[in-house]
């Protein structure tokens, strides 16, 4: 039966945020709560998996990690990963493959993990539905085992995730990363100020000048003194929060 709650009653509400996460992860994904579902998007080589186990690493505080490997199982680039991460090891065990049903029934289990990580949704082979499923059932669920974090990493078409799962997966998300070029464009529900750099050696090897613009505090740009010149002017919108900041590059 659904739960009815008036206004009053949400806005009453107390909603317990995550405490212990590092400032700088915490400057991009926002005051997060203990439950949400996070989408994290981009092409290969750029930094998708170094994110995935930095934002793991932060929310160990709350409990255990069970990462589904459906791309890269148990292989050695996933080893070195790990190895490369903060990522508390004894907290943190790695399926190399498990059917939806299946999952189900290991997170039904009293003491499942916390955080659940599907790497990636075009490999696991999910449908929305049980992205619904999912999010009902151990997100917003009564049993003691519910209020979990679910993070979904996607492939990418171009700036957005590969496929038609994969997009409302993202668009329900209430953390959208899309990864480039070792920078974490990220759009929070629960506010975001800055983006994150993943591998800082890297990011300014790739993006040269417009480094320093991508890795300012959101809703500020800085910019270099020039001669002016006769321009076109650009019709350039902001940004909502709620979405990826990342510029046409």
């Amino acid at each position: 039966m659904a739960k009815i709650l008036s206004g009053k009653q949400i806005v009453d509400k107390e909603f317990i945020s995550v405490e212990g996460i590092s400032q700088r992860m915490k400057d991009s994904i926002g005051d997060i709560e203990d439950t949400f579902s996070c989408c994290i998007w981009g092409d290969s080589s750029n930094g998708k998996t170094s994110f995935t186990l930095e934002l793991v690493a932060n929310l160990q505080v709350l409990g255990d990690v069970l990462y589904l490997g459906y791309e890269e199982g148990h292989g050695k680039s996933f080893k070195k990963g790990l190895e490369r991460s903060s990522v508390d090891l004894n907290k943190i065990s790695v399926v190399d493959h498990c059917e939806f049903d299946e999952l189900v029934e290991i997170l039904n289990r009293r003491f499942s993990a916390k955080i659940v990580v599907i790497d990636s949704i075009q490999y696991s082979d999910f449908t929305l539905k049980n992205y619904k499923l999912l999010k009902r059932q151990f997100m917003f669920g009564r049993a003691k085992n519910a209020r979990k974090i679910f993070i979904f990493i996607s492939h990418a078409t171009g700036k957005k995730p590969d496929g038609t799962v994969a997009g409302k997966i993202a668009y329900d998300a209430n953390v959208k990363v899309y990864v480039k070029n070792f920078i974490a464009f990220v759009g929070s529900r629960f506010g975001t100020k800055q983006n994150y750099v993943i591998y800082e050696a890297g990011a300014r090897d790739r993006w040269g000048d417009k480094y320093d613009d991508v890795t300012c505090v959101i809703g500020t740009k800085k910019t270099k003194k020039t001669i002016k010149k006769p321009k076109a002017k650009t019709n350039a919108k902001a940004i909502p929060t709620a979405t990826p900041n990342e510029p046409n590059a």
